[in-house]
């Protein structure tokens, strides 16, 4: 999701949300391989 520019529309800062989790740690998986 994070690769297709669609994070930008996806706010990981709100209250819980069906698949927050499993985005933050796609986000979070992205920024390492970008690291």
């Amino acid at each position: 999701m994070f690769q297709s520019g669609l994070g930008r529309w996806v706010n990981l800062n709100k209250e819980a949300f069906t698949g927050k989790a499993a985005l933050q740690a796609e986000h979070q998986a992205v920024s390492r391989r970008i690291s």
